[in-house]
């Protein structure tokens, strides 16, 4: 019977370099590392542009700019229109910064959300509820209980109705502001989410 794995899958799978005392200990260092993971890629994400910010000497905080009638750059909304049509404005290191990040967090969220789920995956065997990846660990007492409330819990509300919510919540800020969704830098930023 072939399985069918994510790109997430295929990218993280700690199991064959990881030695532990038990499967259990081991699915649940597993649910920390893919707990931790989105945080720790959004971290180094804005490490990385917020250097080459600096290296390249546009600050990453910085507003985006147009180019005005005179030559000179003054703030303005995300995109100008000329003649009808939206003017393109470089992207600044906040815009790459978000491509990443949505790129990645587009990537792992299926395996993110399986491996949120997977910690309420229960076998019965003799009437007595064991962890599917291991069992001889018993469900919903001990250390699965503690990680069910803690791992479990906040997975599902990070991850599987966390995620969403923000995405659908930078759409529609972004979809009352001037220009809409067909702007450039909204398209470059969140397109991977809706374009199709």
């Amino acid at each position: 019977q072939g399985a069918v794995s994510t790109v997430g899958e295929a990218l993280i799978n700690p199991d064959c370099v990881t030695a532990s005392a038990s499967a259990a200990a081991l699915f649940y260092n597993k649910q920390a590392g893919f707990a931790a993971m989105p945080f720790i890629a959004v971290v180094v994400a804005f490490a990385f542009w917020f250097v080459y910010g600096l290296v390249k000497k546009t600050p990453f905080f910085a507003k985006r700019r147009q180019r005005s009638r005179g030559g000179l750059s003054a703030p303005a909304a995300p995109a100008a229109a000329v003649g009808g049509e939206e003017e393109e404005i470089p992207p600044t290191p906040k815009d790459k910064f978000v491509v990443t990040v949505t790129l990645l967090v587009y990537l792992i969220f299926p395996q993110l959300c399986a491996q949120a789920f997977r910690i309420f995956d229960c076998k019965t065997v003799a009437g007595v509820q064991y962890l599917a990846v291991d069992l001889e660990h018993p469900c919903f007492t001990g250390d699965h209980l503690i990680a069910v409330l803690t791992l479990g819990v906040g997975q599902l509300a990070v991850y599987v109705v966390g995620l969403p919510l923000l995405i659908l919540f930078f759409l529609r800020r972004n979809r009352r502001a001037r220009g809409g969704l067909k702007r450039h830098v909204v398209q470059v930023r969140y397109g991977l989410f809706y374009s199709a």
